[in-house]
């Protein structure tokens, strides 16, 4: 998505394969590398929301894997980290057309890269692949990139030392909170303040008198404006020393510069306002919905603005990148796993461990979701294997699955799906929905918030 990556014509089609590929990875992590990408984009057995996503994104993918097998092959070859930063430097100058090293931005990223390579000769033989995006993440962070020609003709941002190199007509002095100017001084990890007096070096106190130092050089200027914040990131904070000293020693001639602070308020003060009204959505009949699932009707009495966000506007809300499992993946597994076992025929209760077995190895299933899951997940299968093996002993047999219903209400068409359909033991009907949270209760139930099941 970065955009020097594929700019010019390709770029159009390259986004939209990005944004298929990052739909789907939406949610537990596929398998490592390029191989768990292959898996993720295979076509699925049985019912798959996302196959008309998958099939799209698979059409894309071989462009990009031949972009990236380069890379994955260099990371193979290269354990040492001079070769790993070698590898990102070439991959990312192939996927930008060295546009990533143009400009004085991208100068100061080749001049870090150089200063990286040469050092990395000196570390370790092997490093660990995993650990380079911390790496590159830490080292691009201290990399301050200044535009070349500077701001403002007329204004200058400047730090404690370069300030004393220059005249001005205003002077700002920013930050005089307690921690900020002076700096709390940083413990010496190495020698304790009486050895570091025994050797002759300087106390850790003396940052605070250059502080000072700095200080009162800026206050020579003809006309000084001394500012700080009244709170910090934590809370209220507490003003410098170098603020109350001169506080104190002014008296009745400390002034104010009210105009200022006026004018900073004021940008927060419009001149007229009039609160909005409350949200009243009236699509019109054309976008109305005329065809309504019995899960949505419970989301449409208790939550009318979500019903009409999903439905009407179709704003899902996006799993993060690489989350863990969540109920809805158990529930999915769960209802695949139940699924396939009364479709198969035989409908055995014994099969039914043997099909969540077979289901977590599959190769698109990540080791570390099967290592965390599949124990939780087998002992509740076994659980439901023992339930159905004593319904069939009692008499109750599955006369159907996932069983569409329909029925017209008012003009519009309310559709739902039966999980499984049963023959009671005397003759009668059993609908069953399978739940893998907490079912409703019963006071939602006479409530009316939890129609799906009665509809």
């Amino acid at each position: 998505k970065h955009p020097l990556v594929m700019r010019g014509e390709m770029r159009l089609p390259w986004l939209e394969g990005v944004r298929q590929l990052d739909l789907l990875l939406r949610g537990p992590r596929p398998q490592a590398g390029l191989r768990g990408i292959d898996l993720l984009l295979e076509a699925r057995e049985g019912e798959d929301r996302q196959k008309d996503l998958r099939a799209q994104a698979r059409a894309w993918w071989p462009w990009a894997r031949d972009l990236l097998e380069p890379l994955e092959a260099a990371f193979a070859l290269a354990p040492d980290l001079a070769g790993q930063l070698a590898a990102v430097r070439e991959q990312a100058g192939a996927l930008t057309n060295d546009a990533l090293w143009a400009g004085h931005q991208g100068h100061a990223a080749a001049d870090l890269f150089a200063e990286m390579e040469a050092a990395a000769t000196e570390g370790p033989r092997q490093a660990d692949i995993r650990s380079l995006p911390a790496l590159l993440d830490h080292m691009l962070g201290g990399v301050s990139v200044r535009p070349p020609q500077g701001g403002h003709p007329r204004i200058a941002i400047l730090g404690l030392v370069e300030a004393q190199l220059v005249q001005a007509d205003l002077m700002i002095l920013g930050g005089l909170n307690e921690g900020n100017w002076p700096g709390l001084p940083s413990p010496d990890p190495w020698l304790a303040p009486r050895i570091r007096r025994e050797l002759g070096l300087p106390g850790l106190e003396t940052r605070i008198g250059l502080a000072a130092h700095d200080f009162a050089s800026a206050l020579g200027a003809p006309h000084v404006l001394i500012t700080r914040a009244r709170r910090g990131s934590g809370g209220p904070a507490i003003a410098s020393r170098f603020w109350l000293r001169l506080k104190a020693m002014a008296g009745p001639q400390w002034k104010t510069a009210d105009r200022y602070r006026l004018l900073a308020d004021a940008l927060d003060l419009p001149p007229s306002h009039r609160p909005s009204a409350r949200p009243a959505p009236v699509p019109p009949l054309a976008a109305r919905p005329t065809r309504i699932p019995v899960t949505d009707v419970d989301r449409l009495k208790a939550d009318p603005f979500a019903f009409y966000a999903r439905r009407i506007l179709k704003l899902n809300r996006l799993d993060p990148v690489d989350a863990d499992a969540g109920p809805a993946w158990r529930g999915t597994v769960v209802h695949e796993i139940l699924e396939h076992w009364a479709q198969g025929g035989s409908r055995d209760p014994a099969d039914l461990e043997a099909r969540a077995r077979a289901m977590f190895a599959r190769p698109d299933v990540h080791p570390l979701l099967r290592a965390l899951w599949q124990p939780r997940l087998i002992e509740a299968i076994r659980w439901i294997a023992a339930e159905v093996a004593k319904d069939q002993a009692a008499g109750r047999h599955i006369l159907a699955v996932e069983t569409e219903g329909k029925a017209e209400i008012a003009g519009v068409l309310l559709t739902g799906k039966a999980d499984r359909i049963d023959r009671m033991p005397d003759g009668s009907i059993g609908i069953v929905d399978y739940k893998t949270g907490k079912p409703p209760s019963a006071r939602q139930v006479r409530g009316g918030y939890a129609l799906q099941l009665g509809l």
